[in-house]
């Protein structure tokens, strides 16, 4: 190298007259990243996915093409980066190779919001400074000059453009089938998720659930069984939490809205929101705690997912409605039950308020994403409650 200043990044050295960083995607994750380089000296540009190919016809002025966790690897622009040396980063590597805090690294298709919450509550609780950051919505370069353990809930997304090794711990929840409109087969999703095991550091712990598949593993790992809360216990016991302040700490935990939350009882009918079910194994994994004839509605932006699997809980589901993008797939899947379509998900809600009688329970378990009709799963949530709760106004 000559006199000149440097900036490294990865194993990339940047010269300081041509620092200049492309962001794709203009989401949190994106806006995060694009002040995050800014305050590193980079030139930015940020610009939204769809609109990339047209605007940016030249990447030669770039020297890192940074991704927005809901951007495919195979984007236009990333196999032109590719073609022209320029390296690609998620936002998530971007941040970790700064990050010196602790980190713990949480992913599994359903429940890793649940115990990265868990998790940041009890190690406060028994005075460990963490925060749960990440996938949950508060962006890594938003956290690099943290002094707390961070709790990072990792998607698959961001799994797939992420290198560092930098998680003491890591875990995987579980692996079920999920953005399949993303991946092309369940084998390639799993490898997503297994790539955890390429981001722990020299000596740190690796858990699985003893439910996945071997195959997709090389690391040293340990297995357990059980549900969160055996995660978290593991994980607050390999920081040095004694089990007794565990259980006293776990107690007072209250699990996030939108999972299996009981909304109300109207005419003795019990209506629960379930938004955060986006694939089918969350929806059987609602119909099985419920243990009760339910009145099951579903729908939204269809993930590639198979809706057959609901043919095997004939004991516990009595009527289907079914609304959204989704609504004749999963018609046509469920030739087991009256089902009833419809197209928004409010006309869904008022059919199962007129279909329900005393002694019923109306479960919205959507099993599909809401990016049809909303911005998340939160909103969806909120706007079915709020279309039950008006009735008792």
């Amino acid at each position: 190298m000559d006199h000149r200043s440097y900036f490294r990044h990865g194993r990339n050295y940047i010269t300081k007259n041509s620092v200049k960083a492309l962001v794709l995607g203009l989401g949190i994750s994106g806006t995060s990243a694009a002040s995050f380089l800014k305050k590193k000296g980079y030139e930015v540009v940020g610009v939204d996915d769809k609109l990339a190919p047209q605007k940016i016809a030249d990447l030669s002025a770039f020297s890192l093409l940074v991704l927005s966790p809901g951007i495919s690897p195979d984007h236009p622009l990333c196999e032109r980066a590719r073609v022209a040396g320029i390296p690609i980063k998620g936002e998530a590597q971007i941040a970790l190779e700064h990050i010196k805090a602790p980190c713990i690294g949480v992913t599994g298709t359903n429940g890793k919001t649940t115990v990265v919450q868990m998790l940041e509550h009890c190690f406060n609780a028994c005075g460990k400074k963490a925060r749960a950051v990440g996938n949950i919505g508060t962006p890594l370069t938003s956290c690099v000059d943290a002094k707390e353990i961070l709790i990072v809930e990792l998607s698959s997304y961001q799994l797939e453009t992420l290198h560092a090794k930098v998680f003491d711990v890591g875990i995987i929840l579980n692996i079920a089938e999920d953005h399949l409109d993303r991946y092309s087969s369940v084998e390639d999703y799993a490898r997503a998720k297994a790539h955890l095991q390429n981001c722990i550091k020299e000596g740190g712990l690796f858990f699985v659930h003893h439910d996945i598949d071997p195959a997709y593993l090389s690391h040293d790992y340990q297995t357990y069984q059980g549900g969160n809360l055996e995660a978290v216990r593991l994980i607050c016991l390999s920081f040095g939490i004694e089990e007794g302040d565990f259980f006293q700490t776990v107690s007072s935990f209250s699990k996030p809205a939108h999972r299996l939350e009981f909304v109300s009882e109207i005419a003795g009918v019990r209506y629960y929101n379930d938004s955060k079910a986006t694939n089918v194994a969350a929806v059987m994994h609602a119909l099985e705690i419920m243990q009760k004839k339910v009145i099951l509605l579903l729908g939204g932006q269809d993930k590639g997912i198979s809706f057959h699997p609901l043919n095997k809980h004939t004991e516990t589901i009595s009527k289907v409605i079914v609304f959204g993008e989704a609504r004749e797939k999963i018609a046509n899947a469920l030739q087991d039950y009256q089902v009833t379509q419809v197209e928004t998900m409010q006309q869904a809600t008022e059919a199962a308020m007129a279909l329900a009688k005393t002694g019923d329970t109306v479960l919205f378990s959507p099993g599909c994403a809401s990016f049809d009709a909303f911005q998340n799963y939160e909103k969806r949530g909120e706007e079915f409650k709020r279309l039950i709760r008006r009735r008792t106004k």
